[in-house]
């Protein structure tokens, strides 16, 4: 069976029985994208609004950003928002799809679409967050991460963003607690490694001391 039929029988499945199908079966091998749904970015919610026509497109944006065709997933994200204009779940997947093709002024302005709709929405917080960090705006894009951590303590991705931006701030000890959780809540995460080495770094300096 060919990748375009595959892809089409994802999309029918996905239409016909919702997010809980994307739990049993992820058809992208994307480390990147495997992570971002680790830490509820993509895929944990439906779109709020009732509308037939802007649930299909949503799934359809959701079948193209597995499999990291971004610009593709924004076009649908667009159309749905014609017919859900103030749906957060589908703004947030257009920024998310916007941040991945680094149209990050774009991306940032619909995460604060999502905060303004929804300000309790963690992974709003931790798109901005991102974005700072990609400007090495670390002040910025810990407070987004630390919100994030306090709305949603169990998102590991919150908790990277948090311990990754502190310690290049150099806040090493504050960033400790945030990379040890991050290592627990994902241990086969993209930046796992890296947060390990980093912990064992801050434990043999205080061995020393």
């Amino acid at each position: 069976m060919s990748a375009d039929a595959i892809r089409v029988i994802v999309v029918v499945l996905a239409l016909a029985f919702g997010a809980a199908f994307w739990f049993a079966f992820d058809p992208s091998s994307s480390v990147q994208v495997k992570e971002l749904e680790d830490g509820s970015i993509i895929g944990r919610e439906v779109p709020t609004s009732a509308d037939s026509r802007a649930q299909k497109l949503y799934w359809l944006g959701l079948a193209e950003l597995r499999e990291n065709n971004n610009s593709a997933a924004e076009q649908f994200y667009r159309e749905a928002l014609h017919y859900a204009p103030e749906d957060y779940v589908i703004i947030q997947h257009l920024a998310l799809s916007q941040y991945t093709q680094l149209k990050l002024s774009d991306a940032e302005a619909n995460f604060r679409r999502v905060i303004k709709l929804k300000p309790d929405h963690a992974p709003a917080h931790i798109g901005i967050g991102a974005i700072a960090a990609h400007a090495k705006d670390y002040e910025k894009a810990s407070r987004n991460h630390l919100r994030a951590v306090s709305l949603d303590p169990h998102n590991g991705l919150a908790q990277w963003g948090a311990g990754s931006t502190l310690w290049a701030l150099g806040q090493k000890d504050e960033a400790l607690p945030h990379l040890r959780e991050y290592v627990r809540l994902l241990p086969d995460a993209k930046h796992a490694s890296k947060a390990r080495a980093w912990i064992a770094q801050h434990d043999r300096g205080q061995e020393l001391d």
